[in-house]
């Protein structure tokens, strides 16, 4: 019995046609970017909306959106800033932190607006991703948002009893005794844990500061929230972390309150995650992944400097 050839569709055949039909999609994608472009930089009054979702600082694979950097957000913020048609800032946040100097960044940007800034947290706006937000006007969260988290972590693996079991041993030239500090080859010996310590407590007092500073609150209050405990928004609210329960309804409708405006657009302002800025996040994580697995020799050797992974 002959078994007939499954037949492929006619344009499948030619080569020309797959290219006309891949540059007609990227066409109609370019128009409807173009359409919500032309909206951006309309002369209306806008409220513009910055997501920060996933972690902050972290970088995400390259098939994955998750995530965020504090170039990409601060660039967000420096084309709102040059648009005089921008009235107030709602940033979107969705985020359990990351980075303590991208939040750190990021904090420092928002308050140096000019417009009133509104932060709304989603499900959560926990520990960086909650020192951004403290940095704007006003927080708006729902009852049941997880906030808070107002703690510094730092944390590296290790690896010395592993090899001790499989008769690797662990050898380093190093000037400067604490050089390799936090090495995961080896176990950190009580004065180089005691240092290590001091640096956490360090940033964990800058991030107390800046919040009791953002939210008008004295050191002691927010140093009495400041256990790196979540809160939901109910609590949140009685602590003084968070100011009204809502979501982005009640978020655009105070951004119109205190700009003082009733006709305009909403526009987000994120990085672009269409079709050609998928082929650029490849490129972009190509070279990073790159990099990195040339350099994982040298890291994870030495661990640059052995400084653990710091986080808040």
């Amino acid at each position: 019995m002959m078994v007939k050839k499954e037949e492929r569709p006619a344009w499948w055949k030619s080569p020309k046609k797959i290219i006309l039909t891949i540059l007609g999609v990227w066409v109609i994608t370019t128009i409807l970017l173009g359409t919500i472009e032309s909206i951006r930089f309309s002369n209306a009054d806008k409220i513009a909306i910055v997501p920060i979702t996933g972690p902050i600082g972290v970088p995400s694979s390259f098939l994955s959106s998750e995530g965020v950097s504090s170039s990409e957000i601060i660039a967000q913020l420096e084309s709102i800033e040059e648009d005089p048609t921008v009235k107030a800032v709602i940033l979107e946040i969705n985020s359990p932190g990351g980075s303590a100097l991208s939040s750190k960044e990021i904090a420092e940007k928002v308050a140096s607006l000019e417009v009133p800034t509104i932060a709304w947290i989603r499900e959560v706006g926990a520990s960086g991703a909650y020192w951004i937000a403290a940095s704007s006007d006003h927080i708006i969260a729902d009852e049941l948002s997880i906030t808070g988290s107002i703690g510094v972590i730092g944390s590296y693996l290790q690896f010395e009893e592993l090899f001790q079991d499989y008769g690797i041993k662990y050898e380093q030239l190093i000037a400067g005794k604490y050089k390799d500090a936090g090495s995961p080859f080896r176990e950190l010996t009580p004065i180089e844990r005691n240092l290590l310590q001091q640096k956490l407590d360090l940033i964990h007092e800058i991030f107390i500061q800046e919040v009791a500073e953002y939210r008008n609150l004295s050191v002691e209050e927010v140093r009495k929230s400041a256990t790196g405990m979540f809160y939901l928004g109910l609590e949140a609210k009685e602590l003084g972390l968070i100011d009204t329960f809502g979501g982005k309804e009640e978020a655009i409708e105070l951004a119109e309150k205190e700009a003082g405006i009733k006709e305009y657009d909403t526009v987000v302002y994120a990085p672009s995650k269409g079709f050609l800025g998928f082929l650029d996040n490849i490129g972009a994580h190509a070279f990073y992944y790159m990099g990195r697995g040339i350099g994982t020799s040298l890291i994870d050797n030495a661990r640059v400097q052995a400084i653990p992974n710091i986080v808040a």
